[in-house]
């Protein structure tokens, strides 16, 4: 899988988790989530998360030969974690990034107010705008707009995952790592970046940010991974 460098301090994907990737995934767990596998690292959270599912929500929908390139959606903060650990077992130490690791690869050294540049360019990126027509998700390689180091898709499409608590004040100490999900409070927010398909511009923005909970995977929700 390409990624981007960033200042030799870090990997970031190039693209989101694509919905083929994430099928490797579940194959590997024979063909939905299985929960005694050790990437899982706290079983009862994971139930949490995932109820009575054995696959993504909305799954029968994304796993099409069409929507093989798209960010795979509907994923839960356990499930991007869980994706990380496996991606690391398998020779990639892989986690899931901190505010300030998505949002360097974003904005650059420069603070760059949309990851192109500071003044609005809506060529290739997937969001709404005010009387404009209504955007749908899309193949990862169709936004066009690269970050400074060559991250794409980071304004909409979908919202990613970051391993930040919303209580943090601002870029601030990292608790909640991906590879140990052990010491989350599922009732705590968790910072999501980036805008979606379904957002507009203020949303889509290197600085705009979101709170979701742990369990809660919605129809906008994506990720990437560092290392």
């Amino acid at each position: 899988m390409r990624v981007a460098n960033v200042e030799r301090s870090f990997w970031i994907d190039e693209h989101p988790v694509t919905v083929r990737r994430f099928r490797q995934f579940l194959d590997a767990q024979g063909g939905g989530y299985d929960l005694t596998k050790l990437f899982w690292q706290d079983l009862a959270f994971a139930a949490v998360a995932l109820g009575d599912r054995r696959n993504p929500l909305g799954w029968a929908v994304q796993d099409t030969e069409e929507r093989q390139h798209h960010p795979v959606l509907g994923v839960s903060w356990f499930e991007a974690a869980a994706f990380c650990i496996w991606r690391s077992m398998n020779g990639m130490p892989t986690r899931l990034p901190t505010e300030e690791q998505w949002e360097k690869a974003a904005r650059g050294v420069l603070g760059r107010r949309w990851p192109w540049g500071c003044a609005w360019r809506p060529a290739g990126v997937v969001c709404q705008e005010p009387g404009g027509p209504a955007r749908q998700l899309s193949p990862v390689g169709v936004n066009a707009n690269a970050s400074p180091f060559g991250a794409r898709g980071m304004a909409g499409n979908c919202w990613e995952w970051t391993a930040a608590s919303w209580t943090d004040s601002g870029f601030g100490e990292d608790r909640w790592p991906a590879q140990d999900s052990r010491g989350v409070d599922p009732d705590e927010g968790i910072v999501m970046r980036g805008g979606s398909f379904n957002n507009d511009r203020t949303w889509v923005r290197c600085a705009g940010r979101y709170r979701s909970l742990a369990w809660v995977g919605y129809p906008s929700d994506g990720f990437r991974c560092v290392r």
